[in-house]
């Protein structure tokens, strides 16, 4: 007998491009039903709702029908992920589906990594937190996945310091490889992510919160 699929509905607003998408979840299969990007200069108050009525319609499906819900915790706009986590409660206090957070440098590692073919030894992740800091996390790549090193803040990404490293921007800079977010990524890595919390219950959801760093700029 055929595995029933899921469908997960991935937010990410951490960003000032934020991004929704829609999968169908079975077994090993993952399969993206549509997914929207919202131009808007990071008024994501005003745009996600009809971000979520158009990914929702593209995909063929309505909220009640949506299994899961994922998002990032950070780092990120401080706005941005207010409204994802404040969205997903309410999506979950309507319909008890469950909520997945992943950390958003985890989750850009990974889905970069899936696009090479020789992989390096140690990976660089940045966002910029304020308007004269970044916040870089460092990952090693072992046989058994990623492994966090640790985070650290800057001032700058300049090329004196940054030129030799494997590092991956949010924004472009004169170092590294612009690589930001996207809401398809959350799923694509989701049972990879060692920052992976599946939040069930009423409680653990009301409990729940972003990582956060930066002003409320950012």
């Amino acid at each position: 007998m055929s595995e029933t699929p899921e469908l997960w509905l991935s937010l990410d607003l951490s960003s000032q491009t934020g991004s929704l998408a829609v999968h169908s979840h079975s077994g090993a299969e993952l399969r993206c039903l549509a997914e929207v990007t919202l131009h808007d200069g990071g008024e994501h108050s005003e745009s996600v709702l009809p971000g979520l009525e158009q990914v929702l319609s593209e995909a063929g499906t309505s909220l009640t029908l949506i299994d899961r819900y994922l998002t990032t915790t950070g780092p990120g706009s401080f706005t941005g992920l207010r409204i994802a986590f404040a969205a997903l409660k309410a999506f979950h206090l309507a319909n008890a589906k469950p909520i997945e957070t992943l950390a958003a440098h985890e989750a850009r590692a990974l889905a970069y990594l899936k696009t090479m073919n020789e992989k390096p030894e140690t990976l660089w992740v940045s966002t910029q937190i304020t308007r004269d800091s970044f916040l870089l996390t460092e990952f090693k790549i072992t046989q058994g996945g990623l492994v966090k090193i640790g985070d650290t803040t800057v001032a700058e990404l300049n090329k004196e310091r940054f030129a030799d490293l494997d590092l991956l921007t949010d924004k472009p800079a004169e170092v590294g490889t612009h690589f930001p977010i996207e809401a398809r990524h959350l799923a694509e890595c989701l049972e990879q992510a060692q920052s992976r919390e599946t939040l069930t219950t009423d409680s653990a959801v009301a409990a729940s919160s972003p990582t956060y760093f930066g002003s409320k700029n950012y």
